[in-house]
Parts: C-alpha cells; sequence; structure tokens
C-alpha cells in the first residue's frame, strides 16, 4: 500500500484495521508490516493468498486513532480526521453556516467537502485556499470565502 505520512513507524503490531470499498467493510489484523521507500509491505493474519487482494485493491484503509503516535504533530500538521467537522468560517472570523463533513483525497491534494442544510462546497486543502485550521477552538478558515460560494 501507498504511504502518506510517518505514522506507520510508530506502530505496533499486531494491530487492527478496518478496510472498506464500495460499502463492503472488513475488519483484519496486520501481523507485521516493512516501511518502504513508496509503499508500505503488510502482512495480514488470515490472509493467505494474494488473490484476496484483487477486489479489495484501492480500499481505504482505517486505524483506529488511539494507535496514532501521542505527540503532538509539527504546526500546522494534522491527521486527516481531525478537520472532520471543524466549522467554516470567513476571513474575519465569521461562520459560514458551512462545515467539514468529509475529506477526499486527489492526486495532487486533499479536497475539503463542506456542507450546510441546502448545498455542498468543494475546497482544496492548499494554503492559497484554507487559512488558519484551529483544532482546539475546532474552526478553519476559508479565504475568499465569496467565491466558494458562487460555484
Amino acid at each position: 500500500m501507498k504511504n502518506f505520512g510517518d505514522s506507520w513507524t510508530s506502530l505496533k503490531t499486531p494491530v487492527e484495521i478496518q478496510i472498506t470499498k464500495n460499502l463492503l467493510t472488513k475488519k483484519l489484523i496486520i501481523s507485521h508490516f516493512e516501511i518502504k521507500p513508496n509503499y508500505i509491505l503488510i502482512r495480514v493474519e488470515s490472509v493467505a493468498v494474494p488473490e484476496f487482494w484483487d477486489d479489495w485493491r484501492s480500499a481505504e484503509i482505517q486505524i483506529d486513532s488511539s494507535f496514532l503516535p501521542t505527540e503532538p504533530l509539527e504546526k500546522d500538521e494534522f491527521y486527516i480526521y481531525q478537520l472532520e467537522n471543524l466549522e467554516v468560517l470567513d476571513e474575519k472570523l465569521q461562520a459560514t453556516g458551512f462545515t467539514v463533513t468529509e475529506i477526499t483525497e486527489t492526486p495532487a491534494h486533499f479536497i475539503l467537502i463542506c456542507s450546510n442544510l441546502e448545498k455542498k462546497i468543494l475546497i482544496p486543502f492548499l494554503n492559497v485556499w484554507v487559512g488558519e485550521v484551529n483544532l482546539p477552538k475546532k474552526f478553519l478558515v476559508v479565504k475568499d470565502w465569496e467565491s466558494w460560494i458562487e460555484i
């Protein structure tokens, strides 16, 4: 699998994961893993044949957050799950009525899916569009907010 960070270096096996694809979910236990330069090689208990993964290619892997490192991340570093449910504010720190409901990944960057009761908007998670992210106060700032409403 692809590696998008260094959280794996602190994981101890065995570790339970959940994989999800096309609304199907499976719980598995990683018995061993090796971090390679561009990927992570994993061995999963009760999966003896490589063909099992043919149906699960491109599945999302979820690990309970309690297995993640407890030391603080660097400034402006976040786990994706920490951005969910943040209130979206404009540059004047005024409420927009939107909340981050989901985060999706593209080859270029992450996309924040923000919703209110009437609509959804997509905002690239890039410094040019997203300003302050304040996890303790549960908000993030979207720059040039009016442009996103018009799209």
